[in-house]
């Protein structure tokens, strides 16, 4: 809803929370250089600098041992020296740099492997992070071209109007060298080296839209689209994909008992450990779920309890879980177990403080029996790392297999009544709002919950058709007074928050500054939420908090219906 207003504010700033600090991380750019290092390649997907030198294999060696050893850097096992080669590994902090130097006609050539280290993609804008208008079709992420290209039945200047508006001011700067005209447009946008190219075109009453990026960070939506073709080229070959099995479930193997009746129960507990600080995951489900044509089962280890209709729709249906997409989700921090048809343990995946991390069978240690729909077992993922964190988990677990058939578990039919209520507190200025609302309404491909406090009672007859019509609260339906919008995902997490107070409109990301407990059941949405720490504003400190239990004012009606 306030993704909608107009730039006739006095003042519009955004105001972005949980920016990547990176403080004294290490970066490959600073690892110095030979001067006379030629045909010199950075290359983030490879994972290596690469570049020739005229001197020696031995000389380029001793070069690097003599400036990293100078930087502090250490060298945690032996040498790999060879006649033509030379293989140097340096440690320092937690991060490691590999020195290959190796002969070749002029000099030699030189390979620098590191781990641990930042490239300046990590630094360059998002892709994921480009907006894209509501009800956007025929979408379609170009990983090789890096471009974006939909289309739309917005007119050339809305969507032009759009961009202008939502392309973070702190971020993107014009280029002075936009174009508009009744049947396109073009735009451009600067981000340090990186450049956003927009152009929009007019054919058979609808626009098409092509975003082309220089300097981006492609590498989420890269897997992304690997991940999806993948799962197209399997769909292909599993059975479970036919049409006429596709809702079939495939035989389970004979697995020989083990009498797991006459074992003793275990005490199940999960014990996730990030950066040193333990996180105890109390809420333990199993279930049994088909992938890729073959039975495997789940073991989930969360802080809160799980959310079971959509889940439980899923297993009942037999849909194999790489067709499940986003229609169900973990709550974070979670881990989840994947033991595979004959019990063992295949992978584990985890999240927590918004860092993801996963382990192959590889390196998981323990066992498990699924038998008599119970699943029990001890499993461990060692100590591992992703990007600049460290990780490990504790997983003991002896439960009964959720059944596919049961009832969805009720989470808060029995919870206490919250009271409806916010403030927001703006330079010491404190405003109450008292009304609260909420809704639902798509997002991508998914579906959202909005939960919106102001500060003047609103016309719900007046949501309720604007909910019919555009599927979301228009603005001219709410006015220019003081509200917050949370906007809540499938999984009961706070995405992102607006609002508006004294002549300011402010979006806030990175949700890891709120202390949140949020929970949608049916058609109830219950939760607090509260900024754990005031921010400072351009010099204005900003606080707000808020309680809320309340009905979706659009369930059981559609958008468009009459």
């Amino acid at each position: 809803m306030l993704s909608k207003f107009k730039s006739v504010l006095a003042c519009l700033v955004i105001l972005c929370i949980g920016l990547n600090c990176y403080g004294q991380n290490m970066l490959v750019k600073d690892v110095k250089l030979p001067k006379d290092a030629s045909d010199v390649t950075y290359n983030k997907s490879r994972g290596d600098v690469r570049f020739k030198i005229s001197m020696d294999m031995k000389a380029a060696g001793e070069f690097f041992k003599a400036e990293l050893t100078k930087d502090q850097w250490t060298k945690p096992k032996k040498d790999n020296l060879q006649k033509s080669f030379w293989v140097q590994t340096f440690s320092k902090q937690g991060k490691t740099l590999e020195v290959r130097t190796e002969n070749a006609a002029g000099g030699c050539e030189v390979r620098l492997t590191p781990t641990g280290l930042l490239w300046d993609e990590d630094f360059a804008p998002l892709v994921k992070d480009i907006p894209l208008p509501p009800d956007a079709s025929e979408t379609k992420y170009d990983d090789f071209f890096e471009s974006i290209e939909f289309q739309h039945t917005l007119t050339t200047k809305e969507l032009s109007d759009f961009y202008a508006q939502k392309l973070d001011s702190k971020v993107w700067s014009p280029s002075g060298e936009d174009t508009l005209s009744e049947r396109s447009a073009s735009l451009k946008r600067i981000s340090g080296t990186a450049t956003l190219s927009i152009t929009i075109s007019t054919s058979d009453q609808q626009r098409k839209v092509r975003i082309k990026t220089k300097g981006m960070s492609w590498d989420e939506i890269k897997k992304s689209n690997e991940m999806a073709e993948k799962k197209k080229e399997a769909s292909k070959s599993a059975p479970s994909a036919t049409a006429s099995t596709k809702n079939t479930a495939p035989p389970r193997i004979a697995k020989p008992a083990k009498g797991i009746d006459k074992l003793e129960k275990l005490v199940s507990k999960c014990t996730l450990t990030m950066d040193g600080v333990a996180i105890e995951l109390k809420e333990i489900t199993a279930y049994e779920v088909i992938s890729y044509g073959k039975w495997n089962t789940h073991v989930i280890a969360t802080a809160v309890p799980l959310k079971q209709e959509a889940l439980l729709a899923l297993l009942k249906s037999n849909t194999p879980e790489q067709d499940w997409d986003q229609k169900w989700k973990l709550p974070s921090p979670f881990v989840k177990l994947v033991l595979d048809e004959a019990d063992k343990p295949d992978s584990m995946q985890l999240v927590a403080n918004n860092v993801p991390g996963s382990e192959s069978d590889r390196q998981l240690q323990g066992e498990a029996i699924v038998e008599n729909g119970r699943a029990r077992g001890t499993v461990a993922m060692p100590k591992g790392s992703f990007f600049k964190h460290n990780f490990s988990v504790d997983f003991t677990f002896d439960v009964n297999l959720l059944s596919k058939d049961a009832a969805p578990q009720s989470l808060i039919a029995n919870s206490p009544k919250l009271e409806n209520k916010g403030t927001i507190v703006m330079a010491g200025r404190k405003v109450a709002l008292p009304n609260v609302v909420a809704y639902q309404r798509e997002q991508g491909s998914e579906k959202v919950t909005c939960v919106l406090l102001t500060e003047k009672a609103l016309d719900t007859s007046k949501i309720k058709a604007s909910l019919v019509k555009s599927g979301e609260v228009e603005m001219s339906v709410v006015g220019f007074q003081p509200q917050i919008e949370f906007t809540i995902n499938a999984s009961d997490e706070i995405q992102s928050v607006n609002f508006y107070c004294d002549g300011a409109s402010l979006s806030m990301s990175g949700m890891d500054k709120l202390d949140s407990t949020i929970q949608t059941e049916a058609d109830r949405v219950r939760g607090t939420t509260k900024l754990r720490v005031a921010e400072d504003f351009f010099g204005k400190k900003i606080e707000f908090q808020a309680s809320f239990d309340t009905k979706l004012l659009n369930s059981g009606i559609k958008k468009g219906s009459k």
